[in-house]
């Protein structure tokens, strides 16, 4: 086990640099799984009560019966303020928040309507593109869209805007399609999210602490040392893989131990299936990685290699974008990728699709194959290297 001691002695002086290397991307991915929690159902974001929470300051320059139905119409779904009409005034208040939105009906209000003419017909102010303004104007363009529909179907305006709020007004029950099993998964909505951020976070810092460390072990000092003796090339490999696994195991752990601090305890139910198909990912990496550095020689391109690989299948396979929102071509070729099956099998986890634990074993099953062949590559690498740097072999000469 000389080959395994060595890469242990290499990784404790590189250990520092895992350990920052790690920390930053917990500090990544701890913030974004604890966001969810923080943000509430799609359901709960566009109910009234929401929008009532949003303060508005409304201005009629107009005053005429089209500009008042408008605002009675966002009153009805938003919270009106008075304010002086002072610009140092409106800008404070704007600025700490008093409210979200000002906004202006400017006189002709009711006769550009009229003509079907929405531009200009009222000014808006705030300061921030945050999802309340964004919800806000939602509804602005929905109701000029209804009432232009309106007009154009024969309806004199006034009558227009009535009926348009009257449509508008009108609540539509939406329910979100979840094939999670509430009633054996106690864990929270938010809770497979953090497994779903989880293979750009072990392909990024496994390739980025591991390649390194195996790229001192490949170096041709060593190597020519190594060929010397009595150690095969294959004994060599498999004691690199055993000293890689451990290092990949113990950031695993890391990961784990962070998903049970924040989500409270001990996993439970299903979430046992998603540590096991993060354990089997990690393997995956770590397998990434070992491949890597049998041919990279410049430490200078691991990083630029390592952002091509992590991000390049997050944004394929549907770890930062859902898969269902992916086009067909790139879900196509993302099948050639370890990461697709990950989150195809997280899916199942989150409810996302239907739970099949037969077609679960498989996507675990392909992943592993995945691992299985990126380490057979590995041997192939290595052994090819190994006959390059042999010594070559000294003939013996005989006298004549």
């Amino acid at each position: 086990m000389q080959v395994f001691k060595a890469f242990m002695k290499v990784l404790k002086k590189k250990m520092s640099y895992a350990i920052i290397y790690i920390g930053i991307f917990l500090g990544i991915v701890i913030p974004m799984a604890t966001t969810q929690s923080n943000s509430g159902s799609v359901k709960e974001m566009f109910s009234e009560e929401c929008k009532s929470s949003i303060a508005l300051c409304i201005f009629d320059e107009d005053d005429s019966p089209e500009s008042r139905a408008f605002s009675d119409y966002l009153g009805e779904k938003y919270t009106l303020k008075s304010l002086e009409n002072d610009e140092e005034v409106l800008m404070n208040a704007l600025y700490y928040f008093t409210v979200d939105r000002i906004i202006t009906i400017n006189k002709g209000f009711s006769d550009k309507l009229a003509k079907g003419e929405i531009n200009g017909i009222i000014d808006s102010q705030h300061m921030h593109e945050t999802t309340k303004n964004m919800l806000l104007d939602q509804d602005i363009n929905s109701y000029f869209s209804a009432v232009s529909a309106y007009v154009e179907g024969g309806a004199d305006t006034l009558s227009a805007s009535r009926s348009a709020q009257d449509a508008l007004m009108t609540d539509a029950d939406v329910n979100a399609v979840s094939f999670k099993d509430d009633a054996n998964d106690k864990n929270p909505d938010h809770f497979f999210s953090y497994f779903r951020i989880l293979p750009y976070i072990l392909t990024a810092s496994i390739i980025g602490t591991l390649c390194p460390i195996l790229m001192i072990m490949n170096k041709k000092e060593v190597r020519f040392r190594t060929n010397c003796s009595s150690l095969r090339p294959s004994s060599y490999t498999k004691q690199v893989f055993l000293g890689s696994a451990l290092f990949v195991v113990g950031v695993w752990i890391i990961f784990m131990i962070a998903a049970m601090i924040i989500y409270g305890g001990i996993f439970s139910g299903k979430a046992w299936l998603a540590v096991l198909n993060s354990f089997i990912y990690s393997m995956v990496a770590a397998s990434i990685a070992v491949f890597l550095s049998t041919f990279i020689t410049n430490v200078n391109i691991i990083s630029f290699v390592n952002q091509i690989i992590s991000l390049g299948m997050s944004f394929t396979c549907g770890v930062f974008v859902e898969q269902e929102l992916l086009s067909k071509g790139i879900l196509s070729a993302a099948r050639f990728l370890p990461a697709y099956w990950y989150i195809k099998a997280n899916m199942m986890l989150d409810g996302t699709e239907v739970y099949s634990g037969t077609q679960f074993a498989q996507y675990l099953a392909i992943e592993a194959a995945f691992a299985a062949v990126i380490a057979i590559l590995t041997l192939v690498v290595s052994k090819a290297r190994y006959n390059s740097t042999a010594l070559p072999k000294v003939r013996k000469l005989t006298s004549a």
